[in-house]
Protein backbone atom coordinates (compact mmCIF):
# COMPACT_ATOMS: atom_id res chain seq x y z
CA UNK A 1 0.00 0.00 0.00
CA UNK A 2 1.26 3.09 -0.70
CA UNK A 3 0.16 7.32 0.16
CA UNK A 4 0.25 9.86 -1.57
CA UNK A 5 -1.18 13.65 -1.90
CA UNK A 6 -1.44 16.72 -3.30
CA UNK A 7 -2.66 20.55 -1.59
CA UNK A 8 -2.74 23.77 -3.76
CA UNK A 9 -3.65 26.68 -1.81
CA UNK A 10 -4.45 30.26 -2.48
CA UNK A 11 -4.43 33.11 -0.14
CA UNK A 12 -5.33 36.94 -0.85
CA UNK A 13 -5.99 39.68 1.60
CA UNK A 14 -6.37 43.40 0.88
CA UNK A 15 -5.83 46.63 3.35
CA UNK A 16 -6.80 49.96 3.06
CA UNK A 17 -6.96 52.75 5.63
CA UNK A 18 -9.88 55.44 4.91
CA UNK A 19 -10.83 58.62 6.36
CA UNK A 20 -8.43 59.36 8.86
CA UNK A 21 -8.93 56.95 11.72
CA UNK A 22 -10.21 53.79 9.89
CA UNK A 23 -8.20 50.84 8.25
CA UNK A 24 -10.55 48.14 6.68
CA UNK A 25 -9.38 44.74 5.69
CA UNK A 26 -10.62 41.99 3.44
CA UNK A 27 -9.61 38.65 1.98
CA UNK A 28 -10.56 34.78 1.11
CA UNK A 29 -8.54 31.48 0.39
CA UNK A 30 -8.93 28.52 -1.02
CA UNK A 31 -7.47 25.05 -0.41
CA UNK A 32 -7.96 22.03 -2.48
CA UNK A 33 -6.19 18.45 -1.83
CA UNK A 34 -7.48 15.19 -3.23
CA UNK A 35 -10.11 14.35 -0.70
CA UNK A 36 -10.66 18.17 0.79
CA UNK A 37 -11.55 21.57 -0.17
CA UNK A 38 -11.73 24.82 2.19
CA UNK A 39 -13.31 27.98 0.84
CA UNK A 40 -12.97 31.13 3.02
CA UNK A 41 -13.58 35.05 3.44
CA UNK A 42 -12.74 36.99 6.10
CA UNK A 43 -12.87 41.14 7.02
CA UNK A 44 -12.43 43.36 9.69
CA UNK A 45 -12.28 47.16 10.45
CA UNK A 46 -9.64 48.97 13.10
CA UNK A 47 -10.77 52.34 14.61
CA UNK A 48 -8.30 54.49 15.90
CA UNK A 49 -9.04 57.26 18.76
CA UNK A 50 -7.18 59.30 21.30
CA UNK A 51 -4.58 60.20 19.39
CA UNK A 52 -4.05 56.80 17.71
CA UNK A 53 -2.80 55.89 20.91
CA UNK A 54 -5.81 53.35 20.86
CA UNK A 55 -6.95 50.82 18.62
CA UNK A 56 -10.49 49.26 18.16
CA UNK A 57 -10.88 45.84 15.82
CA UNK A 58 -13.47 43.83 14.72
CA UNK A 59 -12.92 40.50 12.30
CA UNK A 60 -14.85 37.84 11.44
CA UNK A 61 -14.16 35.26 8.97
CA UNK A 62 -16.40 32.09 7.39
CA UNK A 63 -15.08 28.83 6.25
CA UNK A 64 -17.06 25.92 4.09
CA UNK A 65 -14.95 22.76 3.60
CA UNK A 66 -15.65 19.75 2.05
CA UNK A 67 -14.46 16.16 3.35
CA UNK A 68 -14.71 13.40 0.24
CA UNK A 69 -11.76 10.46 2.02
CA UNK A 70 -12.00 7.68 -0.34
CA UNK A 71 -14.83 5.05 0.40
CA UNK A 72 -16.87 7.83 2.07
CA UNK A 73 -16.72 9.40 5.44
CA UNK A 74 -17.43 6.70 8.30
CA UNK A 75 -20.55 6.64 10.99
CA UNK A 76 -19.32 7.40 14.12
CA UNK A 77 -18.17 4.01 16.61
CA UNK A 78 -18.97 1.92 13.38
CA UNK A 79 -16.72 -0.81 13.31
CA UNK A 80 -13.88 -1.18 11.14
CA UNK A 81 -14.06 -3.96 8.56
CA UNK A 82 -11.80 -6.97 8.87
CA UNK A 83 -9.87 -7.01 5.58
CA UNK A 84 -9.22 -10.45 3.95
CA UNK A 85 -12.71 -11.67 5.46
CA UNK A 86 -15.32 -13.15 3.21
CA UNK A 87 -17.94 -10.23 4.20
CA UNK A 88 -15.24 -7.07 3.90
CA UNK A 89 -17.07 -5.77 1.08
CA UNK A 90 -21.05 -5.85 2.96
CA UNK A 91 -18.94 -4.67 6.53
CA UNK A 92 -17.18 -2.08 4.97
CA UNK A 93 -20.24 -0.53 3.03
CA UNK A 94 -22.32 -0.76 5.84
CA UNK A 95 -19.72 1.26 8.32
CA UNK A 96 -19.66 4.36 5.41
CA UNK A 97 -22.08 7.25 5.26
CA UNK A 98 -22.36 9.44 2.22
CA UNK A 99 -19.29 9.77 -0.08
CA UNK A 100 -18.84 13.26 1.51
CA UNK A 101 -19.60 15.77 4.06
CA UNK A 102 -19.31 18.99 5.11
CA UNK A 103 -18.31 21.60 7.70
CA UNK A 104 -19.00 25.18 8.55
CA UNK A 105 -16.79 27.53 10.87
CA UNK A 106 -17.54 31.00 11.75
CA UNK A 107 -14.48 32.94 13.60
CA UNK A 108 -14.83 36.44 15.26
CA UNK A 109 -12.76 38.76 17.28
CA UNK A 110 -13.07 41.91 19.30
CA UNK A 111 -9.51 43.30 20.04
CA UNK A 112 -8.19 46.71 21.83
CA UNK A 113 -4.70 47.81 21.35
CA UNK A 114 -3.69 50.63 23.80
CA UNK A 115 -0.02 52.28 24.08
CA UNK A 116 0.25 52.68 27.59
CA UNK A 117 3.40 54.90 27.38
CA UNK A 118 6.38 55.71 25.66
CA UNK A 119 7.68 52.50 26.12
CA UNK A 120 4.90 50.13 26.54
CA UNK A 121 2.49 48.90 24.53
CA UNK A 122 -0.79 46.25 25.58
CA UNK A 123 -3.73 44.57 23.66
CA UNK A 124 -6.36 42.44 25.20
CA UNK A 125 -8.44 40.32 22.37
CA UNK A 126 -11.80 38.24 22.50
CA UNK A 127 -12.52 35.36 20.08
CA UNK A 128 -15.81 33.34 19.50
CA UNK A 129 -15.36 30.49 17.34
CA UNK A 130 -18.72 28.37 16.10
CA UNK A 131 -18.17 24.71 14.05
CA UNK A 132 -21.27 23.05 12.89
CA UNK A 133 -21.45 20.04 10.56
CA UNK A 134 -18.89 16.62 10.25
CA UNK A 135 -16.40 17.37 12.68
CA UNK A 136 -15.32 13.95 12.89
CA UNK A 137 -11.72 12.60 11.93
CA UNK A 138 -12.41 10.03 9.62
CA UNK A 139 -8.83 8.52 9.58
CA UNK A 140 -9.06 8.33 13.34
CA UNK A 141 -9.98 4.83 15.64
CA UNK A 142 -10.87 3.52 18.62
CA UNK A 143 -9.56 0.10 20.02
CA UNK A 144 -12.00 -2.12 21.86
CA UNK A 145 -10.30 -3.83 25.00
CA UNK A 146 -11.29 -7.16 26.80
CA UNK A 147 -12.23 -5.83 29.69
CA UNK A 148 -13.52 -9.75 31.34
CA UNK A 149 -11.31 -11.16 33.63
CA UNK A 150 -8.76 -13.87 32.09
CA UNK A 151 -6.03 -14.31 29.87
CA UNK A 152 -7.03 -11.81 27.57
CA UNK A 153 -7.75 -9.20 30.47
CA UNK A 154 -6.27 -5.65 28.47
CA UNK A 155 -5.57 -7.37 25.62
CA UNK A 156 -7.55 -6.69 22.38
CA UNK A 157 -11.45 -7.65 21.92
CA UNK A 158 -11.72 -9.86 19.68
CA UNK A 159 -14.93 -11.14 17.24
CA UNK A 160 -15.98 -14.87 16.67
CA UNK A 161 -13.78 -14.78 14.01
CA UNK A 162 -10.84 -13.84 16.33
CA UNK A 163 -10.63 -10.70 14.53
CA UNK A 164 -9.61 -7.21 16.81
CA UNK A 165 -12.58 -5.08 17.06
CA UNK A 166 -11.23 -1.25 16.10
CA UNK A 167 -13.93 1.72 15.78
CA UNK A 168 -14.10 4.90 14.20
CA UNK A 169 -14.20 8.13 16.05
CA UNK A 170 -17.60 9.97 16.84
CA UNK A 171 -17.38 13.67 17.83
CA UNK A 172 -20.14 16.33 18.63
CA UNK A 173 -21.76 18.00 15.01
CA UNK A 174 -21.33 21.56 16.55
CA UNK A 175 -18.73 23.21 18.94
CA UNK A 176 -18.34 26.26 20.39
CA UNK A 177 -14.88 27.89 21.57
CA UNK A 178 -14.10 31.31 23.50
CA UNK A 179 -10.88 32.58 23.68
CA UNK A 180 -9.21 35.24 25.99
CA UNK A 181 -6.16 36.97 24.90
CA UNK A 182 -3.61 39.65 26.83
CA UNK A 183 -0.11 40.64 25.07
CA UNK A 184 2.16 43.22 27.03
CA UNK A 185 5.58 44.55 25.18
CA UNK A 186 7.57 46.89 27.18
CA UNK A 187 11.11 48.69 25.99
CA UNK A 188 13.46 49.03 28.54
CA UNK A 189 15.92 52.00 28.80
CA UNK A 190 19.07 49.83 27.50
CA UNK A 191 17.20 48.84 24.43
CA UNK A 192 15.76 45.40 25.42
CA UNK A 193 12.80 44.55 24.98
CA UNK A 194 10.41 41.70 27.05
CA UNK A 195 7.37 40.51 25.87
CA UNK A 196 4.94 38.06 27.30
CA UNK A 197 1.04 36.86 26.30
CA UNK A 198 -0.83 34.83 27.94
CA UNK A 199 -4.06 32.68 26.20
CA UNK A 200 -7.38 31.46 27.43
CA UNK A 201 -9.47 28.85 25.67
CA UNK A 202 -13.20 27.28 26.72
CA UNK A 203 -15.37 25.22 24.79
CA UNK A 204 -17.90 23.33 25.11
CA UNK A 205 -16.57 20.46 24.41
CA UNK A 206 -14.98 20.05 27.93
CA UNK A 207 -11.47 21.61 27.28
CA UNK A 208 -9.79 24.52 28.78
CA UNK A 209 -6.09 25.56 27.66
CA UNK A 210 -3.52 28.36 29.32
CA UNK A 211 -0.73 29.24 27.06
CA UNK A 212 2.19 31.44 28.64
CA UNK A 213 4.80 32.46 25.98
CA UNK A 214 7.57 34.85 26.71
CA UNK A 215 10.52 36.41 24.99
CA UNK A 216 13.30 38.71 26.11
CA UNK A 217 15.07 40.68 23.55
CA UNK A 218 18.75 41.51 24.17
CA UNK A 219 19.84 44.53 21.94
CA UNK A 220 23.84 43.63 20.89
CA UNK A 221 24.14 46.65 19.47
CA UNK A 222 23.82 45.89 15.37
CA UNK A 223 22.70 42.47 16.81
CA UNK A 224 20.00 41.11 18.94
CA UNK A 225 19.57 37.68 20.81
CA UNK A 226 15.81 37.04 21.80
CA UNK A 227 15.35 33.84 24.11
CA UNK A 228 11.48 32.04 24.09
CA UNK A 229 10.13 30.18 25.98
CA UNK A 230 6.26 28.64 25.77
CA UNK A 231 4.10 26.69 28.14
CA UNK A 232 0.28 25.36 26.92
CA UNK A 233 -1.34 23.20 28.89
CA UNK A 234 -4.68 21.89 28.37
CA UNK A 235 -7.51 19.29 29.79
CA UNK A 236 -9.26 16.65 27.93
CA UNK A 237 -12.75 16.47 26.24
CA UNK A 238 -15.43 15.26 28.28
CA UNK A 239 -15.94 12.61 25.36
CA UNK A 240 -12.19 11.38 25.05
CA UNK A 241 -11.52 7.79 25.73
CA UNK A 242 -7.69 6.03 25.28
CA UNK A 243 -9.62 3.07 24.16
CA UNK A 244 -13.08 1.64 24.35
CA UNK A 245 -13.83 -1.47 26.44
CA UNK A 246 -15.75 -4.75 25.39
CA UNK A 247 -18.48 -3.74 28.18
CA UNK A 248 -18.88 0.30 26.85
CA UNK A 249 -18.73 -1.32 23.19
CA UNK A 250 -21.81 -3.74 23.71
CA UNK A 251 -21.35 -6.14 20.88
CA UNK A 252 -21.85 -3.06 19.02
CA UNK A 253 -24.72 -1.73 20.59
CA UNK A 254 -22.56 1.41 22.53
CA UNK A 255 -23.23 3.07 25.71
CA UNK A 256 -21.67 5.77 24.30
CA UNK A 257 -22.51 7.76 21.70
CA UNK A 258 -19.06 9.77 21.31
CA UNK A 259 -15.92 8.95 21.69
CA UNK A 260 -12.25 9.84 20.55
CA UNK A 261 -8.82 9.14 21.12
CA UNK A 262 -7.06 11.61 19.53
CA UNK A 263 -4.35 12.50 21.70
CA UNK A 264 -5.37 16.35 20.56
CA UNK A 265 -8.44 16.29 22.37
CA UNK A 266 -7.09 14.81 25.50
CA UNK A 267 -5.33 15.57 28.32
CA UNK A 268 -1.78 17.50 27.05
CA UNK A 269 1.05 19.66 28.04
CA UNK A 270 3.79 21.14 25.44
CA UNK A 271 6.61 23.24 26.28
CA UNK A 272 8.70 25.57 23.52
CA UNK A 273 12.37 26.53 24.27
CA UNK A 274 14.15 28.65 21.44
CA UNK A 275 16.65 31.18 21.20
CA UNK A 276 16.57 33.74 17.94
CA UNK A 277 19.34 35.62 16.55
CA UNK A 278 19.20 38.65 14.23
CA UNK A 279 21.71 41.27 12.37
CA UNK A 280 20.89 44.48 10.79
CA UNK A 281 22.00 45.01 7.68
CA UNK A 282 22.01 47.82 5.69
CA UNK A 283 19.19 49.42 3.77
CA UNK A 284 17.16 48.35 6.84
CA UNK A 285 17.06 44.81 5.71
CA UNK A 286 18.07 41.99 8.57
CA UNK A 287 19.64 38.66 8.65
CA UNK A 288 17.92 36.18 11.31
CA UNK A 289 18.12 32.50 12.02
CA UNK A 290 15.80 30.63 15.22
CA UNK A 291 16.27 27.45 16.64
CA UNK A 292 13.07 26.17 18.45
CA UNK A 293 12.73 22.92 20.77
CA UNK A 294 9.34 21.39 21.16
CA UNK A 295 8.25 18.55 23.74
CA UNK A 296 4.72 17.61 23.94
CA UNK A 297 3.57 15.09 26.58
CA UNK A 298 0.26 13.06 27.31
CA UNK A 299 -1.37 11.46 29.95
CA UNK A 300 -4.37 10.20 31.23
CA UNK A 301 -5.66 6.52 32.03
CA UNK A 302 -2.83 4.15 32.38
CA UNK A 303 -5.17 1.10 31.46
CA UNK A 304 -5.60 -2.51 33.40
CA UNK A 305 -4.27 -6.10 32.61
CA UNK A 306 -2.56 -6.62 29.51
CA UNK A 307 -2.54 -2.39 28.79
CA UNK A 308 -0.68 -2.00 31.58
CA UNK A 309 2.80 -3.46 30.00
CA UNK A 310 2.05 -0.73 27.24
CA UNK A 311 2.93 2.50 26.70
CA UNK A 312 -0.34 4.37 25.85
CA UNK A 313 1.12 7.91 25.46
CA UNK A 314 3.90 7.61 23.59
Amino acid sequence: QGFKDSRVQFNGQWTQPFASHYTLSAGGHISKEYDYLSLGLNGGLKHYLNQKNTALNVGLSFSADAMEPEGGNPHGLARMATPGTATFDTDYDSSRADSSDNKTIIDAVLGLTQVINTHTIMQFNYGLSLSDGYLNDPFKVLSVIDDTPGINYGGNAQDAGGASIYLYEARPDSRMKHTFYWQTKHALENGDVMDGAYRFMVDDWGITSHTFDFRYRWQLGDAYLEPHLRYYMQSEADFYKRYLTASEYDSGNSRLKEATSDYRLGELDGMTVGLKFGHKLDNDHELNMRVEYYLQSNSGDKGFGLLKNQDLYP
